[in-house]
């Protein structure tokens, strides 16, 4: 067996700092409501993530650990990017439940339109 499928660890930290980073960088782009209401940094502990921080959390983990341990990071990255990939369809499909990230006004028939969203305009049709 190869000795890569043994790193549970590289998942591992991969995994948590991937959830670090995407927390982090909602945090950064939440500044302003930070600062008008401290508590917001509670009430969103279980909500809100940032899908590029996670990526960018995860492969910062990854690489570190993989400095400390001495294993070659190509040859793991390698084995992570489809999962990169996947990370990102999850995060848009995040983006669209939110309705943060709406698109543009458009009248083709796969456009969307939402009724109640907090964050995209309401009654408009846009697409994704």
């Amino acid at each position: 067996m190869h000795p890569v499928l043994f790193e549970l660890g590289f998942i591992i930290y991969g995994l948590i700092g991937g959830f670090v980073g995407a927390k982090l960088l909602f945090w950064i782009t939440e500044f302003p409501n930070i600062i008008d209401n401290p508590s917001y940094i509670i009430e969103t502990l279980s909500s809100g993530f940032v899908v590029y921080g996670g990526i960018i959390g995860g492969f910062a983990a990854g690489y570190f650990y993989c400095k400390i341990k001495h294993l070659d990071f190509l040859l793991y990255i390698d084995l992570i990017v489809p999962a990169i990939a996947l990370a990102q369809g999850f995060g848009r499909i995040g983006c669209y439940e939110a309705g943060c990230c709406y698109g543009r006004e458009t009248n083709h028939a796969f456009g969307i339109i939402f009724h109640n969203s907090l964050n995209a305009p309401n009654e408009l049709q846009g697409y994704i």
